[in-house]
């Protein structure tokens, strides 16, 4: 009876064998990999933060560009009218300045009286003919109005304008 107890004993340690050196063999194959914890964080999270860094830089490069030309078309002026920025427009002394509804304009320098219809929003009153106020922003709240230079007039101006 003893023998059998030693032969089951021996078998199962045979099948154990068996099967811890099956295991042990599939570690560190390519369809089961052993991975270290120095491979992950000298290799692998090395690798991963370049890559990650190297596309947010490139992501940034793209939107800066983007920027960059949406701010320079947005200064342009087309056909007496700017497009959401202000531009500048010199007169000289005589010229008359019709700007649309809802224009803004600011008196940078010189002498330039107004018909009225204008809103001062620097002092929040209404200028109803008379001169302009340099660094004071206007706006345009009525149609055929102007503004008449007396002397060389540098203005601030956004929305549409024709000068005469």
């Amino acid at each position: 009876m003893e023998w059998k107890k030693r032969i089951l004993a021996l078998g199962l340690t045979a099948v154990l064998l068996t099967g811890g050196v099956t295991a042990l063999a599939a570690v560190g194959t390519s369809d089961n990999p052993l991975v270290t914890l120095g491979y992950l964080k000298e290799g692998f999270t090395k690798a991963i933060l370049s890559q990650t860094e190297e596309k947010i830089q490139n992501a940034q490069d793209t939107y800066e560009k983007k920027l960059d030309e949406k701010i320079a078309a947005a200064g342009k002026q087309e056909n007496g009218s700017t497009t959401g920025a202000y531009a500048v427009v010199e007169l000289s002394a005589g010229q008359t300045f019709f700007p649309q509804i809802g224009g803004e304009i600011m008196l940078r320098s010189g002498g330039a009286t107004t018909t009225g219809g204008l809103l001062d929003t620097t002092a929040g009153t209404p200028l109803d003919g008379g001169a302009l106020t340099e660094n004071h922003l206007y706006m345009v709240t009525a149609s055929s109005q102007s503004v008449k230079a007396d002397s060389s007039v540098t203005l601030l101006v956004r929305g549409g304008y024709t000068v005469r």
